[in-house]
């Protein structure tokens, strides 16, 4: 609060002669809202004035304002002080990031300096001479720091010696007293000069810890010649060590991993390791292998809300230090080898699979105008639809299917909860999708105050290798530098199953505006070149909003499916009750094509105490099936379901009103690994068509191999897979409307209804038949299941089945048997058990000596067979004789604390050929 204020700096410059410039970084915070445009230091060196500093203040990441002064006046002989006077705003907050003095040293030996350092920057010759060197000294030439050289022909005239040196080139030169050298403190064998050895610099550099260099290795090896856009790419691993080595002395510093690649200069680099704020470990924590970040800024507090400092990765590919990448950067946050492995393994899947109708798919993921609670608005307000994901839909509606996942459709089921959100989430990201964007509030643990993904949550998501390239329009989602908590920007990349194939969060609060455009910049640049990797497009986003940072492989490609396959739609209306045929040619002879079908967009006009908006929502999925390219032509057929098409639905709070003439079929054929798309996004509905159809769908249920009767109570296990098997020579109902839709409800739970449309697949070729499933896990020891099915005429099958299971079942064998016996050469043991388990088998002589062991292997609930080959465990044939056998069970499920975890069963067997 006051007028001045002066802040004195002491410098200790051991042996200084005169001092030559000043040079330091200085950053100023201001409040939000204060117009303050400038501070201003006056610095002054032992009281006399050298100059003025003008430092621009920020509420957030300020600007540094950096300084060097030369130093024109002498300085005296006692200590040195440097004042830093602020004036000119009593409320100025500055902070002194770093501070060098260049000053010329005098040549001396004392008690208090026992070693010095020296050189001169030309060649030719020089004199020199060292004050209190007459003793023992040693005078070293150390331009060579690997091969110094002891100097000789030397004069000593009192306390002085005296040298005189020619140099062919710059030297660097030291002194020592012979009591005074320095010893070290610990000796560690390296190899420097690995990486510099190298003759031809990569295009692709994966930089890891040592820990991580095998999989590292790997990563590279998969890369090398495997870069869309640089045929013959080349590819390195490069392990931090020899890094440090090579560039920095072995000194662990962010600049050696700078050095290489600013010398090397690839067109990529891929950080393979996780990372912390505290890199030089200055808070004594304990932290796995990394690769660090540099931090940008004064400050050291990690919350995403404090803007003196951030993480910078593309600080390493800002090899001029103008601020400008010259390179396309990406970190993995491995935590060990074996994730690293697991995002490797990962992105070849993801590559090498083939495509499917989710890389027709985009995501998009919008906040409500609450902050978790009626009574706490938003004052973003629905920016987050109307300026976030609105955009991006028509920004992809030639090429991709939108699929929307707005807060404002799903009510509140608990103070920030929002449970219909989570789980509408939850089944898009199991089917899969190319793209994810999402916008609104999070934090480094999780998507919105309704929890729509917590971290916490994160295993459950599915997809397998059906993984979005996701964008987090969000604060603090990518916080991958504070190492005290995991974010779920890193978290879904590192999955090795499900999850994203790469992530864009920022490790720090965002704002509204950049967001969006970078948004649009990055998905709009991977749509604008689908044969590119994924890379270019983020560096070219980059550049709007540079807090945003890219996990994942930057060479990752997209799964982008190329435009323009053709597509004719037979008749061009959709009528209820009819069907319509998709066809046309192919690119290639044989493949596959999957074709959708969704009903009319749908206006959605949405209201609140905060205020009102509106957007569009797509129709109902109508179809989706799977059929065969042959000869280069393919052919698909699907019945319009006969519902109920109001023009308008009027709700508590809004309207929905259909848009003429935007049903839609898309369309994606492949053979192999790429895939060609198209689609109709202008198709009206006509009116309804009778049909004769009264029948409803055949229903045939399994848990596990088990099928399930109706109206009967059937034994099963505690977990299985729940299948369904539909028939309808009118093709199943897919939309989920109430009382009609595929679904199923639990133990006559109605408000519970599992909903069971996304889970259904055609079978190839047909519309008439295909099956759902969904793992099961029994709460229950006795259950019934209801299931609702109908066929596109609205003819609709209700079926209950009753289950039972052994919730409280100890572990059993039963009916254990050999087959056949006697044996003769190969045999099966067959046996029952009330509980999956893993079961192993011994065989010992009529004497107790055992001859064969086949160890223990995961079997079902229910009816189970080991194969065994008749021999002993060399591999001989046993004699003519009776054996004794034991089976070995032990229970898959141990954690549940029911029931006997183990169980085992003895008999003989005869051996007789």
């Amino acid at each position: 609060g006051r007028d001045t204020a002066l802040f004195r700096r002491p410098l200790d410059l051991p042996g200084r002669d005169s001092i030559e410039s000043i040079s330091g970084r200085l950053y100023g915070v201001k409040p939000g809202g204060d117009l303050t445009l400038y501070y201003f230091a006056r610095l002054h060196l032992n009281g006399t004035v050298l100059d003025t500093v003008v430092i621009t203040p920020r509420p957030a990441l300020p600007q540094p304002a950096n300084f060097t002064f030369p130093v024109s006046v002498p300085a005296g002989p006692g200590p040195d002080t440097l004042t830093f006077e602020l004036y000119g705003e009593p409320q100025a907050t500055v902070y002194l990031d770093w501070l060098e003095v260049r000053y010329r040293a005098r040549l001396e030996l004392s008690s208090t300096r026992p070693f010095i350092t020296f050189g001169f920057d030309s060649a030719g010759t020089h004199e020199f001479g060292i004050e209190g060197a007459s003793g023992d000294v040693f005078l070293l030439d150390v331009t060579d720091p690997f091969r110094p050289r002891r100097l000789t022909g030397t004069t000593v005239t009192g306390r002085r010696r005296d040298a005189r040196l020619a140099a062919s080139a710059p030297v660097r030169l030291a002194a020592a007293t012979a009591g005074n050298l320095r010893e070290p403190v610990s000796v560690e064998r390296r190899e420097p000069g690995r990486l510099r050895a190298r003759p031809q610099a990569a295009d692709y550099y994966v930089v890891s810890p040592d820990e991580f260099y095998p999989a590292a290795r790997l990563f590279a090896r998969y890369r090398d010649g495997n870069i869309a856009g640089l045929p013959g790419a080349r590819a390195e691993a490069a392990r931090l060590s020899d890094i440090y080595d090579d560039y920095a002395f072995g000194v662990e510093e962010p600049g050696a991993i700078k050095k290489l690649l600013t010398l090397r200069r690839p067109s990529y680099t891929l950080l393979a390791g996780d990372a912390t704020y505290d890199y030089r470990n200055c808070l004594g924590g304990e932290y796995p292998p990394m690769v660090p970040s540099y931090q940008v800024g004064f400050g050291v507090d990690p919350e995403v809300y404090d803007q003196s400092s951030r993480s910078h990765d593309v600080w390493y590919a800002d090899f001029s230090g103008d601020g400008r990448p010259e390179m396309i950067l990406g970190r993995i946050t491995a935590r060990n080898a074996v994730e690293l492995r697991q995002a490797l393994d990962k992105v070849r899947t993801y590559e090498t699979q083939e495509p499917g109708l989710w890389t027709r798919r985009f995501l998009l993921l919008a906040d409500d105008e609450y902050e978790g609670s009626p009574d706490r608005p938003d004052q973003i307000g629905f920016r987050h639809i109307g300026m976030g994901c609105e955009p991006l839909a028509v920004l992809a509606r030639d090429l991709l299917d939108p699929v929307k996942v707005y807060l404002t459709e799903y009510p509140l089921t608990g103070i920030n909860d929002k449970a219909g959100a989570r789980a509408e989430l939850l089944a898009r990201l199991d089917e899969g999708a190319l793209f994810w964007a999402f916008f609104g509030h999070g934090a480094g643990f999780q998507l919105t105050h309704e929890r729509v993904l917590h971290i916490d949550g994160i295993g459950r998501v599915g997809g397998g290798s059906r993984n979005p390239i996701a964008f987090f329009g969000s604060c603090g989602v990518g916080r991958y530098d504070d190492t005290r908590f995991e974010s779920v920007a890193e978290e879904l990349v590192r999955m090795p199953e499900g999850g994203c194939i790469a992530t864009i969060g920022a490790s720090k609060a965002t704002v509204s505006g950049p967001n969006e455009t970078f948004a649009a910049r990055l998905f709009g640049g991977m749509l604008d070149h689908p044969g590119e990797p994924l890379g270019p497009a983020f560096f070219a986003a980059w550049w709007w909003y540079t807090i945003y940072n890219l996990f994942g492989d930057p060479a990752a490609r997209p799964r982008i499916p190329a435009p323009g396959l053709p597509v004719a739609v037979r008749p061009d209306t959709l009528y209820p009750g009819a069907v319509n045929a998709v066809g046309d040619s192919a690119p290639f002879a044989d493949g596959l094509v999957g074709v959708s079908v969704r009903e009319l967009d749908w206006y959605r006009y949405y209201r609140s105490d905060v205020g009102a908006t509106n957007y569009l929502l797509p129709g109902y999925r109508l179809f989706s099936g799977l059929g065969a390219v042959r000869d280069g032509r393919f052919a698909a057929e699907f019945r319009v379901p006969t519902l109920d098409y109001p023009d308008t639905v009027v709700v508590n709070d809004g309207w929905y009103a259909r848009i003429p003439g935007s049903a839609a079929v898309g369309l994606l054929a492949w053979d192999g690994g790429f895939g060609y798309t198209s689609g109709r996004v202008d198709l009206p509905l006509g009116p309804a068509r009778e049909g004769e159809d009264s029948r409803p769908p055949t229903l045939r249920l399994f848990a596990g191999d088990i099928e399930l009767a109706p109206a009967e109570t059937t034994e099963v296990p505690t977990e299985f897979v729940l299948r369904g098997e539909l028939e309808d020579e009118s093709g199943i109902l897919l939309a989920p409307v109430p009382d009609y839709g595929l679904s199923l409800v639990r133990g006559g739970q109605v408000q519970d209804r599992i909903l069971l449309h996304d889970r259904f697949h055609y079978d190839l070729g047909s519309a008439t038949r295909g099956a759902f499933s969904l793992p099961w896990r029994a709460t229950q020891e006795r259950e019934a299941l209801t299931f609702f099915a109908s066929d596109n005429y609205l003819n609709r099958l209700v079926v209950t089945c009753h289950i039972r299971s052994a919730l409280n079942e100890p572990l059993r064998i039963d009916s254990a048997l050999v087959w056949p016996n006697p044996v003769a050469d190969d045999a099966r043991f067959t046996f029952v058990l009330t509980r999956p388990a893993f079961v192993g088998v011994k065989v010992f002589t009529i004497s107790g000596r055992l001859v064969r062991h086949l160890p223990p292997v995961a079997c079902g609930f229910g009816y189970n067979q080991l194969h065994w080959d008749g021999r002993d465990a060399h591999g001989n044939r046993l004699a003519n004789g009776v054996y004794l056998y034991k089976l070995d069970a032990r229970s898959a499920d141990t954690g549940t604390g029911t029931g006997t975890s183990v169980a085992s069963v003895r008999d003989k067997l005869l051996v007789f050929r």
